[in-house]
């Protein structure tokens, strides 16, 4: 797995200025490496090295570098202001200090992630050559950018149907095994994930992807994952508020997140089995919605009561 599909990332042998991402008690040490005009602009703006404080430096020629405070912070995160910070006229490349490059390759991309299906960003962010080793990091980005697409897009294209499209794809993609699981058998395999989407005009639909690495026998450890993929959540009969509802095309997270480990699961070629099941479901009310206090049949065989429609999420998840 490289980079495709991640916009921020420059094409090796692309001209480039340093990053020197550094700590507060590095500081002293950078200094004495600048150039004398440098380290005297540096101290002018007052800089400490604290997290997410960005100076650019300026050299003979215009723009010379630029040098990134990153605190006590050492997660991903560190980086993550530098794609919408720098300018991207710009290539950029990381130098060397105490940090690790895989994370800071990784708060970079995802920091640099803006969802742009229906209008561009404002401006393009900067772009990073990577470092080399870093290809790790890569993959994890592209794979958490795939769900945060998924989360992002409206519930009005991203129903049970595409989501579980973009599952068969995935599958598709990696030699995987999957199928759709619908209709009749949905409802007596899943009965109460088809209970939940029974109120919805888009019939609700659960995917099932079984992959084995090249390495895996028979007897390799198993996997197994389970996605809930409620497009949009209207709460049911026991109806959300307006603002409770606002945001609830991101039910869906819990599917997405599911779909973007097992997308590094089977591009790292693991040598286990995987198995995941996604329930692609919308709740929402019509006459055949489920109401508070029905009683419902589970794959279990155990029937259950319906405390609040809005509790969907134990229902689509238990069969």
């Amino acid at each position: 797995m490289t980079g495709a599909g991640i916009l921020c990332l420059a094409a090796a042998g692309t001209p480039s200025l340093p990053v020197f991402p550094v700590r507060p008690d590095g500081l002293a040490a950078l200094l004495a490496t600048l150039e004398p005009a440098q380290a005297v602009f540096l101290r002018a703006q007052d800089f400490a090295a604290r997290a997410q404080e960005i100076v650019l430096l300026p050299g003979a020629d215009g723009l010379a570098a630029a040098v990134l405070g990153l605190g006590e912070d050492r997660s991903p995160h560190a980086f993550g202001a530098l794609p919408g910070r720098l300018p991207a006229a710009e290539a950029w490349r990381l130098e060397p200090g105490e940090y690790d490059p895989s994370a800071a390759v990784l708060g970079w991309c995802l920091g640099a992630y803006r969802y742009a299906a229906f209008k561009p960003a404002e401006r393009p962010p900067a772009a990073l050559l990577a470092p080399a080793g870093t290809e790790a990091s890569l993959a994890d980005a592209a794979a958490i950018c795939m769900a945060r697409d998924l989360i992002n897009a409206p519930a009005n294209l991203l129903g049970p149907a595409e989501l579980a499209d973009a599952a068969m794809a995935l599958a598709a993609r990696h030699g995987a095994a999957a199928e759709r699981i619908a209709g009749e058998r949905l409802a007596q395999d899943y009965p109460a994930l088809a209970a939940v989407g029974a109120g919805s005009a888009r019939p609700p639909v659960v995917v099932r992807l079984k992959w084995a690495g090249s390495g895996a026998g028979p007897d390799a450890a198993l996997l197994s994952l389970c996605g809930k993929g409620v497009c949009f959540d209207t709460g049911g009969y026991d109806l959300k508020p307006s603002a409770g509802m606002l945001r609830m095309k991101k039910d869906i997270g819990g599917a997405a997140a599911t779909l973007a480990l097992a997308r590094l699961v089977m591009e790292r070629d693991l040598p286990i089995r995987l198995e995941v099941r996604i329930g692609c479901v919308e709740n929402s009310i019509s006459g055949s919605a489920m109401r508070p206090l029905d009683v419902l049949r589970t794959r279990h065989g155990l029937s259950v009561e319906v405390g609040n429609t809005d509790a969907e999420g134990r229902l689509v998840l238990c069969d």
